[in-house]
């Protein structure tokens, strides 16, 4: 090690380069739980400075561990995320907040790269396997909240609907299929030859005895071969997955190895899907694998992308489903005197809700459930009718903000008596009047003062005047223009 130093520091110097010692840090790599003689504590010196050891140490964003087990990085990585789903829950919940699209593009493409960054190296084992469950389940209950806040979903939802109807697949399939893209692509890489050099130069180092000339042996039948590094596991893996891609294809053509992953990840997916769907009869359980879900919600608001969620998997404030999980005082008839107040029989048979419903179909075109929740207009008629209906509480507000007028500030109609009136009544009014004024309204060219005897100009007054009408604008939900 002093003398791979005493290389860097030539090269340091060759090249105007200067290295901090203070920084350097010592780790030993090993999984032996006992060490006798003392190796891994045992530390080195560099130019009369001690560098001692750690049993975790960060590289490139990484936390690497002594017996590269990752548990300290999927900790890590767990309260970064949570971080994330905290920020994303401040912009997002189930009836206000971006619409479905830009949601899931919020945990895509910043949620999810956050905490499976370097995943290519610490996501899977030496033979090419996933990495252990319980390294990535809190990994996998992370990306259930993000879904859920997304979605709009009840705690109670299964997470494959989750995941089927935003179009995200499981981490752990996830990371795989990443792993193995990425072991493809740097396959003829020069860093992976010189990785593979390395490596051997250490293993051949290692089975010759502490002389350095090699051992005299009889030659045996079965050489101990070095074993596999994460890399080289991961790509062997990943082109067994292509061959198989490959015997699937009509006629055994093989394609190309990504695009082969790809269908690859989503075959798996399809086959866990077919397994958790089972009899289930919701409309996201029915729905065609090919099918691609998260069309059903494009150009919907939060609120009615929440609806038709709600209505798709069935797991809804409806009597049916909450006397089914067992919500003390609930009973699942519905109040017309229906056996149940399902999905199903509020969409189809409810007499209470007959003549809206009638309007309803009318405009979706579908008289059948799943046919009227599989198609984007008339999933998207089913969505508005249930917001409107007020069978759920929650969508109330929601209702009150679409109602309101929002045609333009009628609370300014009379500012100019307000303030006349205000600046004689008060010490401090706002800027109409002021006792300066005697409660005339500040106009004209010149410099009128405030009741604090700050001096504006007429073009502040403006700029306070538009900031108002800008607020009430937002008060009563319109946008500023």
């Amino acid at each position: 090690m002093e003398s791979a130093h005493s290389r860097c520091i030539a090269w340091a110097k060759r090249h105007g380069a200067r290295f901090a010692p203070d920084k350097y840090q010592l780790i030993h790599f090993t999984r032996r739980r006992r060490d006798p003689n003392g190796d891994t504590a045992s530390t080195v010196h560099f130019n009369g400075q001690e560098i001692p050891t750690e049993t975790t140490i960060r590289v490139l964003g990484v936390q690497v561990d002594t017996g590269l087990r990752w548990r300290e990085h999927a900790q890590q990585a767990a309260q970064k995320g949570n971080t994330a789903f905290e920020a994303l829950s401040c912009i997002n919940a189930s009836t206000w907040g971006p619409s479905m699209k830009r949601s899931r593009l919020l945990y895509t493409a910043v949620v999810r790269p956050a905490i499976l960054y370097g995943s290519e190296v610490w996501g899977m084992r030496n033979n090419g396997n996933p990495p252990a469950s319980s390294l990535i389940r809190p990994l996998k209950c992370l990306q259930n909240r993000c879904l859920r806040k997304v979605m709009g979903a009840c705690k109670r939802t299964p997470t494959a609907a989750l995941e089927r109807e935003s179009n995200v697949p499981p981490v752990d399939l996830h990371m795989e299929h990443k792993a193995m893209k990425g072991a493809i692509k740097t396959t003829d890489h020069p860093v992976t030859a010189k990785i593979k050099q390395v490596v051997d130069t250490v293993w051949t180092s290692l089975r010759r005895p502490a002389g350095g000339a090699p051992a005299k042996r009889r030659r045996s039948a079965n050489p101990v071969l070095r074993p596999k590094t994460a890399g080289e596991g991961t790509r062997r893996q990943a082109l067994i997955r292509v061959e198989e891609q490959a015997q699937r294809r009509p006629g055994g053509k093989p394609a190309g190895p990504l695009k082969a992953l790809d269908r690859w990840l989503n075959l798996e997916w399809e086959q866990r899907w077919t397994r958790k769907a089972g009899r289930q009869k919701a409309a996201t359980w029915e729905t065609d694998w090919t099918f691609s879900a998260h069309q059903l919600y494009e150009g919907l608001p939060k609120y009615e992308a929440t609806a038709l969620f709600l209505l798709r998997t069935e797991v809804l404030g409806l009597n049916a489903w909450l006397a089914s999980v067992g919500v003390p005082g609930v009973d699942k008839r519905c109040p017309s005197g229906w056996p149940a107040q399902t999905v199903r029989h509020i969409l189809l048979f409810c007499p209470t809700h007959a003549e809206s419903r009638a309007f309803y179909f009318q405009r979706a075109g579908r008289a059948d459930l799943y046919g009227a929740l599989s198609t984007p207009a008339s999933a998207h008629q089913a969505a508005r009718w249930l917001t409107a209906s007020g069978l759920l509480g929650q969508f109330s507000l929601a209702q009150e903000i679409v109602k309101e007028d929002t045609s333009g500030p009628e609370g300014l109609a009379h500012l100019d008596e307000w303030t006349a009136v205000q600046g004689t009544e008060r010490d401090h009014p706002p800027f109409g009047g002021s006792k300066f004024s005697k409660g005339r309204p500040l106009t004209g060219k010149s410099a009128h003062a405030w009741s604090d005897g700050v001096e504006t100009t007429p073009s502040q007054q403006n700029a306070c005047e538009a900031g108002l009408r800008v607020g009430f604008s937002f008060a009563k939900g319109a946008s500023p223009s």
